[in-house]
């Protein structure tokens, strides 16, 4: 091997590492940063702040991540009311979005939402805690009942 393909060889080596180094300074700003928490939403019309679940009715919940998260790793959404079914919205493969059915005998004011996950840097997350009113359906009809006796 002559000199110049040696320095050729040196050359290209260092090329070589170079350009490692400069991919994994762009794989540092490309990457978003591990999620660190959440904020559960509730969508609607507009995707809103909570404004509650009819006792008997149906909502729809979105956790939004405020970094990456883990891809294909479970998200486990919990209530503390027995009353609540929790199911992922088959739409949203990623769990982020569920819809919620309440028992119509629910007896409770409110219900609470909490979901965890897995963030992309590999440690559990959880976002802060919904607390969800339960509205009461409104009067559909009524019965009107006589008082007293009328005048003889």
């Amino acid at each position: 091997m002559t000199q110049w393909e040696k320095l050729e060889d040196y050359d290209l080596g260092r090329i070589a590492n170079a350009l490692e180094r400069i991919a994994r300074s762009f794989e540092k700003f490309l990457a978003p940063p591990a999620a660190t928490g959440g904020k559960i939403i509730q969508l609607g019309e507009k995707d809103m702040a909570i404004t509650g679940t009819k006792v008997g009715g149906t909502s729809q919940f979105q956790v939004v991540w405020n970094g990456g998260m883990t891809p294909g790793a479970a998200v486990v959404w919990t209530s503390n009311d027995p009353g609540i079914v929790i199911t992922p919205l088959g739409s949203d493969p990623t769990g982020n979005t569920i819809q919620v059915v309440d028992a119509v005998a629910d007896a409770n004011t409110s219900y609470t939402l909490d979901v965890s996950g897995t963030a992309s840097d590999g440690t559990a997350v959880k976002a802060t805690t919904a607390t969800v009113p339960l509205l009461t359906a409104p009067a559909t009809g009524g019965v009107i009942n006589q008082l007293s006796a009328p005048p003889a």
